[in-house]
């Protein structure tokens, strides 16, 4: 009975150490407090632009780097600009850096997977991991968040005073965020504004 006990135990042992780690597929909390970093960005401005190693010199990255992405998402679904880069921080960002679901997976807005390849990361499905879409390139996985977007429930959301607060009402995520989201829209404005006036 012990001997048996004792392969029991390294068994279910065994099976642990081995089970796969999945990651979440985005971290809300790392995109609330990436709100606040912005905050400082725009107040120091000059402080960031002039040192290339400061912690937060990935929101000039950001824009930098996923500037065309998000003026090219914004024509094709009619959202605006610092909507769809509230979203995509908030989605496929952690901490101004692309999260492994899209780096993996090329899959911009946390799309979930219906057919095809999936990606295994958590989300909503409670102590199991999700499946999300995955593409074979980042440009697959932008046509197919602006497909998403140009779904006909979200129609609405495009012309809302709140969009971010339609967009949790239709569905699109179940975190409560969308006063976050919507701030950082006014702060991608005001960082726009400043950013590019002095470049």
């Amino acid at each position: 009975m012990k001997d048996y006990l004792l392969v029991l135990s390294v068994v279910i042992i065994g099976c642990l150490v081995l089970q796969p780690r999945y990651e979440p597929a985005y971290n809300v909390e790392n995109s609330i407090e990436y709100v606040d970093t912005f905050k400082f960005c725009i107040a120091n401005t000059d402080l960031v632009a002039d040192y290339p190693d400061h912690k937060y010199q990935n929101h000039y990255d950001v824009f930098n780097k996923y500037y065309d992405m998000i003026q090219y998402i914004s024509a094709k679904t009619e959202f605006s600009t610092n909507f769809v880069f509230s979203y995509l921080v908030f989605e496929s960002m952690s901490e101004g850096q692309p999260s492994k679901l899209m780096a993996e997976a090329n899959n911009v807005g946390a799309i979930k997977w219906s057919e095809g390849e999936y990606y295994l990361a958590y989300d909503d499905c409670g102590n199991r991991p999700c499946r999300f879409a995955k593409f074979n390139t980042l440009e697959e996985g932008v046509d197919a968040w602006i497909e998403v977007l140009n779904k006909p429930r979200y129609a609405g959301c495009k012309r809302s005073d709140k969009p971010t607060y339609c967009m949790q009402k239709a569905g699109y995520h179940t975190s409560n965020t969308w006063r976050q989201r919507a701030y950082l829209m006014g702060l991608y404005d005001t960082f726009h504004g400043r950013y590019y006036a002095s470049n």
